[in-house]
């Protein structure tokens, strides 16, 4: 996936892996340096660090998170992210089928 033109000018590339009526898994790439807007999701969220190391800045917090630690984030939560080097993340969201 870094091979991938979005990741090469953009710094960022994801897949989601699996949708079912109650989950989402999204594999994220994320390039050093590389900053994702402050954003919200609509469901519970949690992130694992496959690789890497990305700081989670949270209305009352920054957290770093490194290879191997996680972080569950409750729905609504404001947050935004950066790649403090290349990185590698999981993502698996709680998901409402009706939407």
């Amino acid at each position: 996936m870094r091979d991938e033109p979005a990741y090469q000018h953009g710094g960022l590339t994801s897949r989601t892996l699996i949708r079912t009526d109650d989950m989402r898994v999204v594999f994220l790439v994320l390039k050093t340096g590389r900053e994702m807007q402050k954003h919200q999701v609509d469901e519970t969220a949690c992130v694992h660090v496959l690789s890497g190391t990305v700081t989670m800045r949270l209305p009352d917090r920054a957290v770093e998170l490194s290879k191997g630690e996680l972080l569950v984030m409750e729905r609504g939560l404001a947050h935004d992210v950066v790649a403090s080097e290349d990185s590698t993340l999981l993502i698996t969201f709680g998901w409402d089928a009706s939407r």
